[in-house]
């Protein structure tokens, strides 16, 4: 009877190989619960606090033009902006998709029926309505296209010109010295900042 006893405990017992392969997958699940915890919390921080440059504004320069990225928490995306005449004349761009239209800003007291010149390189004058007038000033704006955004790419400068309500037209020049840099940033920028990655980022 013992010896009937003993064979079925041996048989009962599992082999050693399959106990230690048990005894692995355990542990290996054990570090992949915990791994995830870890990225879970982190993840979780990130949200919450929003750490990163992400909460901070981000101003990059590029010669004449500079692209400025706002916290996350203003909700406002990345522009690519010139200062031509710092606190009169400026000109933004807050979205490089093409068809977006570049903001021309120009002081108040224009003569608004007379419009808004623009000119790139050599290019002959465009003449562009105001859109409307804010605090900040009047402004008209220029359709980017793969034309216009080209030109802007390869040349130095351009003219705004504006007619003053009582006064012969007056042109402004201004630099595109760093636009092409610029443009280039403030598309990466963007899709850094819509992307999930950039978001976890920061």
């Amino acid at each position: 009877m013992s010896d009937l006893n003993m064979g079925a405990s041996e048989e009962a017992e599992p082999p050693r190989s399959t106990s230690l392969a048990r005894g692995i997958l355990t542990i290996a699940v054990a570090v992949l619960i915990f791994i995830a915890g870890g990225a879970t919390a982190i993840l979780g921080q990130r949200l919450v606090l929003g750490g990163g440059a992400g909460d901070e504004l981000r101003v990059i320069a590029f010669e004449d033009w500079r692209v400025v990225c706002p916290p996350r928490s203003d909700e406002i995306d990345c522009e690519l902006s010139s200062n031509v005449v710092p606190g009169q004349v400026s000109m933004v761009l807050d979205d490089p998709t093409l068809g977006s239209r570049l903001r021309v800003v120009v002081p108040h007291g224009v003569f608004l029926d007379s419009g808004l010149g623009f000119s790139i390189g050599d290019q002959p004058l465009q003449v562009y309505q105001f859109e409307t007038c804010l605090q900040s000033g009047c402004f008209a704006l220029v359709t980017i296209d793969t034309a216009t955004l080209e030109l802007m790419r390869n040349n130095t400068n351009g003219e705004v010109v504006v007619v003053p309500a009582a006064g012969s037209p007056v042109t402004v020049p201004y630099s595109l010295n760093g636009f092409s840099e610029g443009y280039d940033a403030l598309v990466q920028e963007r899709a850094r900042r819509n992307s999930m990655w950039g978001f976890l980022a920061g």
